[in-house]
């Protein structure tokens, strides 16, 4: 399903919620390594954020997270990671509004095996802990024309991928 939002006709509530959601992404690129390939596999630069198994706090995924600039700016990176809630937020409503079903369903299972999601600043001790706008557990999100070539690695299982494109 494909929902088109446009820009120019948007509530303004939801045109500031999407300005506070992509300036959010925009200032993460700081901390993060961008992924890029010259091989044949994919083009463009991709960024990642969000939880990776046996982290104890909201960090940038693994590989991807440039420790020199969280070092660096320390108090940056922590205020940054604060909106890490209201970003998740965003989100939810962002995709709730077409895909209930499937943004619940992803919910009640990250609920279920106790996965932290992209909205939740701490891992999750208790469900009351757990984000009500949690939904993934990570977020990607790219540009310069990023692709990936059509291709299913042995360990995908995503049931309910969600993808968000702005151009």
């Amino acid at each position: 399903m494909v929902q088109y939002l446009p820009i120019n006709s948007m509530p303004a509530s939801q045109f500031d919620n999407l300005n506070f959601l992509t300036t959010f992404l925009h200032l993460c690129k700081e901390f993060i390594y961008p992924v890029g390939s010259k091989t044949r596999k994919c083009g463009g630069i991709m960024w990642a954020i969000g939880w990776r198994k046996a982290y104890e706090g909201l960090e940038i995924l693994g590989r991807y997270r440039n420790k020199q600039a969280i070092k660096k700016n320390l108090a940056r990176y922590k205020a940054l990671m604060d909106d890490s809630a209201q970003a998740g937020e965003v989100l939810w409503n962002f995709f709730h509004v077409f895909g209930n079903v499937s943004v619940e369903k992803n919910k009640a299972h990250m609920d279920r095996f106790g996965i932290p999601s992209f909205a939740d600043k701490n891992f999750p001790k208790k469900a009351e802990d757990q984000s009500p706008y949690g939904f993934a557990s990570n977020l990607a999100y790219s540009s310069n024309g990023f692709y990936n070539h059509q291709h299913k690695d042995n360990v995908d299982e995503s049931e309910l991928p969600l993808a968000f494109a702005m151009p």
